[in-house]
């Protein structure tokens, strides 16, 4: 039995090795995940609010970026705007709803003097801009992998 050695390793495909994780993407899903425990609004009896604590849209920016992250590994193809984008649809209904109706109920107009919407906005935002911004600036890779000819590969 032979055993293998480095040398007889087969090249890596120009596929593969054009693909890395994009560093301002992984960022960015990062500043997202540590943003959601900031306070999204502010009570004046009971005190800050954290985005977590939200009940749908907290597990479900939590969740996006953590998909932010996963996309962070492969960034190649079109899905890498989809987080960035619901990021930013999710942010702005929940500032909407927290502005105008936080509760759909009929304590709503006392709800609107003590509900506030907090600092937690900004950098949950500026993550959602920079995902965008971190996947507008990838370059997509093409589909169909490039043929290597034996006379291209480096002398053994």
């Amino acid at each position: 039995m032979e055993s293998k050695t480095l040398d007889m390793a087969p090249p890596t495909s120009a596929g593969l090795a054009a693909t890395r994780p994009d560093r301002l993407l992984f960022l960015a899903g990062v500043l997202q995940v540590v943003a959601t425990f900031t306070p999204a609004a502010r009570m004046r009896i009971v005190g800050g609010l954290s985005f977590v604590r939200l009940p749908n849209a907290g597990v479900t920016l939590v969740v996006l970026g953590l998909l932010t992250l996963a996309i962070a590994l492969r960034p190649n193809r079109w899905w890498r705007f989809i987080p960035g984008i619901l990021s930013g649809v999710i942010l702005v209904v929940v500032y909407f709803r927290l502005k105008r109706n936080p509760s759909h109920t009929f304590v709503d107009p006392l709800l609107r003097h003590i509900l506030h919407p907090s600092w937690g906005f900004v950098p949950m935002g500026a993550a959602a801009l920079l995902s965008l911004v971190a996947a507008a600036r990838v370059r997509a890779t093409p589909r169909t992998p490039r043929i290597v000819f034996e006379s291209e590969l480096p002398p053994s």
